[in-house]
């Protein structure tokens, strides 16, 4: 049976992209056309769009050299340019959506409303096509600029290998040197050469993710890759490792993916240490969105809350010494590193906590970070505790204590440890009910101030405080 033809780019770019990010992509082609260069998206986007589940993000890559073709929009359009020579990559900061100028020239190549700008990406990144040559397995690659199918034959699954022209005699039409569409309906998974793997180990964490996404499978002579590459696995740095498993991590597939990767021993030589159970991966499926009373922001600290949370659920049982490890090796930020030690600690120790009333309970809880408490309360069981740990994370951790280091200091109190206690015990009984009014603080404070010491009288020739050296001798008795 026959296939439909498909489509051409900009029939399917007409439901996929807002009016004004097509126009900004049929700018661009003009002007690298006018330069004397040839633009083409390619890579994950046209995967993606030839799905039907296309995204908003892109990049153009050009034969010729990015950078200058990005300092040329930005002198001509405005904006601001970032390159990164190595790479021959640049990225185009977009003039402001409001600017009159800017309107003009995109509402030339389309009719475009006004409140159509505001759909506009903030930049747009520009690459130069290139062909990678690797010194070594697990090395970064060396580049140099090429044509569109060297740039085409450097990627990792024939899904990925493919291009829409957006410039000359092939405009609007799909490059498919590696017969990926071919692979992208039979939902296979297949590297572009028998030493994809071993020569960029890496890529097997991208088809794991890629696998979980789509429901793909990996093909025969792929899956015979796999226990070469492992040997080289270790070859490769911590850094890339995980950046890897955090692209893992951001996705809703992310336990499928991590059950592949087990599989295949991935994991294993990544590090020994690193969770491979079973119920290790089950606990990542258990993420989900918290309520807006828990307070957490997206991203938190810095870092997206899913990713966070579910390293937390996926490192949950790892004991002290083996989550040390794979930092060693991963070199986790700072932020994530606290985050999974906390994870883990108050896993262990929840036997000991878990009757603590509320107010002992909340400032146990609240010196570690948010997101680790909320995977704890993810992977309990324990519905009455679950139930604790949302009212300290809704409720508890925001009373304050009734009383100040004012009001102590209005008592006579002399600042010292005793204000940090009484400040402490105060909060307790505001958290649990027994202080609402001020009064009522003020009150209970008065009652429980530490008295006086029996003797506040200065020190004197025949009243000296005693010390190691001024202890009477047996012989001056």
């Amino acid at each position: 049976m026959e296939r439909e033809p498909l489509p051409t780019l900009w029939d399917l770019l007409e439901t996929a992209l807002p009016p004004a990010r097509r126009a900004l992509l049929r700018l661009v082609a003009r002007e690298a056309v006018g330069m004397d260069m040839a633009a083409y998206l390619v890579g994950g986007f046209v995967r993606d769009l030839l799905l039907g589940r296309p995204s908003l993000d892109f990049d153009v890559v050009l034969e010729g050299w990015a950078p200058k073709l990005a300092r040329h929009l930005a002198r001509t359009f405005g904006g601001r340019v970032q390159t990164h020579a190595r790479f021959g990559t640049a990225k185009w900061w977009l003039p402001s959506p409001n600017e009159p100028f800017w309107q003009r020239a995109l509402k030339s190549l389309l009719p475009l409303e006004p409140a159509d700008y505001q759909d506009l990406p903030p930049f747009l990144d520009l690459v130069t096509a290139r062909r990678e040559r690797y010194p070594h397995s697990g090395a970064l690659p060396e580049t140099e600029p090429a044509d569109i199918h060297a740039d085409l034959a450097r990627r990792d699954f024939t899904i990925n290998a493919m291009a829409f022209a957006l410039t000359g005699p092939k405009a609007g039409r799909l490059l498919d040197p590696f017969h990926g569409l071919e692979d992208l309906r039979a939902k296979v998974l297949r590297a572009l050469h028998p030493q994809s793997f071993v020569e960029d180990p890496t890529r097997m964490a991208r088809g794991a993710r890629y696998a979980a996404r789509y429901g793909f499978h990996m093909s025969e002579d792929t899956a015979r890759q796999i226990p070469s590459a492992l040997a080289v696995v270790p070859e490769v740095s911590g850094d890339r490792w995980r950046h890897e498993l955090d692209h893992i991590l951001d996705e809703d597939t992310a336990a499928q993916a991590l059950d592949l990767l087990a599989q295949w021993g991935v994991l294993e030589a990544i590090h020994p240490a690193l969770p491979q159970g079973e119920e290790d991966r089950r606990r990542v499926a258990l993420w989900k969105l918290p309520s807006p009373d828990w307070g957490l922001p997206d991203p938190w600290d810095g870092l997206p809350l899913a990713r966070a949370v579910r390293y937390g659920l996926w490192f949950l049982e790892t004991p002290g010494d083996g989550l040390r490890a794979v930092d060693a090796r991963l070199h986790f930020p700072g932020k994530l590193r606290n985050l999974l030690q906390s994870v883990v600690t108050l896993w262990a120790t929840r036997e000991d906590w878990a009757d603590l009333t509320p107010g002992p309970l909340t400032l146990h809880l609240e010196v570690h970070p948010l997101p680790a408490v909320y995977a704890v309360y993810l992977a309990l069981s324990d519905a009455a505790l679950r139930e604790r740990l949302a009212a300290f994370a809704t409720r508890w951790r925001h009373i304050p204590a009734p009383i100040t280091g004012h009001d102590l200091k209005a008592l006579g109190l002399p600042p010292g440890p005793a204000y940090k206690d009484l400040l402490r015990r105060a909060r307790i009984e505001a958290i649990e009910g027994r202080l609402t009014t001020r009064e009522d603080a003020l009150s209970w404070l008065h009652h429980h101030r530490r008295p006086p010491t029996a003797d506040r009288r200065p020190p004197t020739a025949n009243h000296r405080p005693t010390t190691i050296d001024q202890r009477p001798s047996t012989n001056d008795q």
